[in-house]
């Protein structure tokens, strides 16, 4: 049932993942332990608190620690200020990647087999990052550099090239699939252009490929390759061996095109995805709540490195409807503020209008400050 899955993955925290300080990415103990946001947030969510050391505001957050993330954890431990100004210096830093002709380039041994040096999946990345960094800060530059990635992106046509820490440019990858799908819909919700959505529901059909959608094993359906192809070339071969993470970020991009789309069930696919997950997570022992980088299929057994269930977490949230991602809000005079609880401006003052007494709120990706929240004044 629901309420033991959420018990499983909370147990990850305190379990394989936990260590000195923090968590690691993954459960064995080669994965530094670090005080991740992500992980944080994870437990904010679960728990209704943060951790005590986070909590107790000795300890700085560290960027990242899921395949999903929530930047949440970083308003609710009192560092929105740091977030401001790690999420400005990475947009900052992939505006610098961009090209004359709109498209990021790729530059290393991974480049050798395709015929160009860019890719759907690195110009998607890019993409997400800038129309991500340009929704919560209003920074209209950012924008303008996000839809110019995907204009440059239409002569695209194969999702490939999003895994180059091993895999080749010309790898076919679901994961470039999700990032063309999920900057899509942020440029459809940022700008109201219907073909920003038209051009993500091609995305999303390019990523089907990669989904299981048969029902003839227990195990099999929605599982998802992550490419076709193998790392460094020759192994292992992940044709037939899914690797459901790269699945799990894929269905958080169809979930969003379905909150504005119907022609496919998207939604159907997205929750597929995520059954196929919590089924291959481990249920108990020393590697409890943990999601295996792969799934052997044929011996319904997965293999590590054993994954922190964030991913799941996001995925589940968001199919339920639950708050998830940062709240934005245009204001009156122009600017636009983010924060990890809904917001309204009433008689010119900024309220929070869920979440404790004082709430800090960033304006415009730069300014921070604290609004009340209920019963705050």
């Amino acid at each position: 049932d629901r309420a033991a899955w959420l018990a499983r993955c909370r147990a990850a925290y305190d379990g394989p993942l936990a260590g000195a300080g923090g968590w690691g990415h993954c459960a064995e103990a080669n994965w530094q332990r670090h005080p991740y946001a992500d992980h944080a947030a994870a437990i904010w969510r679960l728990d209704g608190a943060l951790p005590k050391f986070v909590r107790d505001g000795a300890t700085t957050l560290w960027p990242g620690g899921a395949h999903l993330p929530d930047d949440a954890g970083w308003f609710v431990a009192g560092q929105a200020k740091r977030w401001a100004d790690f999420t400005r210096e990475r947009a900052r830093g992939v505006v610098e990647t961009v090209r004359a002709d709109g498209t990021v380039g790729y530059v290393g041994e991974f480049l050798r087999g395709h015929f160009e040096d860019t890719s759907s999946g690195q110009c998607g990345q890019a993409a997400v990052a800038l129309l991500e960094y340009a929704r919560t800060s209003g920074d209209r530059g950012a924008l303008a550099i996000g839809l110019g990635l995907l204009e440059a992106s239409e002569r695209f046509t194969t999702p490939r090239g999003a895994q180059v820490w091993e895999l080749s440019l010309h790898t076919p990858d679901i994961l470039a699939a999700a990032h063309q799908v999920h900057a899509r819909v942020l440029a459809f919700e940022q700008t109201n252009e219907r073909r920003w959505l038209d051009s993500a529901r091609h995305w999303a059909v390019r990523g089907l490929p990669f989904v299981y959608l048969r029902d003839d094993e227990p195990a099999l359906p929605y599982a998802t390759i992550a490419v076709f192809g193998a790392t460094h070339w020759r192994a292992p071969l992940w044709i037939g061996l899914p690797v459901q993470w790269c699945g799990l970020v894929y269905a958080d991009a169809l979930a969003r095109l379905g909150a504005h789309d119907d022609a496919l069930p998207w939604r159907r696919v997205a929750e597929g995805i995520l059954r196929a997950g919590q089924h291959m997570q481990s249920g108990a022992g020393p590697l409890v709540g943990c999601l295996p980088d792969s799934f052997v299929l044929r011996a319904a057994r997965g293999a590590g490195p054993w994954i922190n269930p964030g991913a799941l977490l996001a995925l589940d949230a968001r199919l339920r409807g639950e708050p998830f991602d940062l709240h934005v809000l245009d204001l009156k005079d122009g600017h636009r503020a983010a924060s990890a609880f809904p917001l309204r401006e009433v008689d010119g003052e900024l309220r929070a209008v869920a979440g404790p007494a004082k709430v800090q709120v960033v304006i415009d990706g730069r300014e921070v400050v604290e609004v009340p929240g209920p019963g705050g004044r």
